[in-house]
């Protein structure tokens, strides 16, 4: 798999909303980054996201509309680790129309017990941006 971070920016714009969580949040807790670090490699290798899907780790979620109102994209979630106490890592990504083997990470939060509104979030950006 090819893992994407998604909009693409051009480098005086500076990061997309995946890029600023990995760079800025997942460096306040040495331990999530580095199990999103492990994840991810696993998933590179992988051709699949089927093994993922069977135990968990990865989830779909619900129908994002794209920009022009009539495609609609599946969104995901990787959960970095499924459970546990001191909060969990949730990256959203959706699956390229281009390629079935390329990722596109859109945005990710660290998560604890309580719910949040980022998915809500996620596909208002689905809507404003072509992928």
């Amino acid at each position: 798999m090819t893992i994407e971070y998604y909009p693409l920016t051009a480098k005086d714009e500076g990061f997309s909303r995946i890029e600023k969580f990995v760079r800025k949040e997942l460096r306040k807790r040495k331990d999530l980054a580095i199990l999103v670090q492990e994840f991810l490699k696993r998933v590179k290798k992988s051709s699949t996201l089927q093994a993922f899907k069977d135990v968990e780790e990865i989830a779909d979620l619900e129908f994002a509309t794209t920009c022009n109102g009539r495609d609609k994209v599946r969104l995901q979630e990787m959960r970095i680790p499924i459970q546990r106490k001191g909060g969990v890592v949730r990256i959203y990504f959706i699956e390229s129309r281009y390629s079935k083997n390329k990722l596109l990470l859109i945005d990710g939060e660290i998560k604890h017990k309580k719910s949040s509104n980022i998915k809500d979030n996620v596909k208002s950006l689905i809507f404003s941006l072509d992928y």
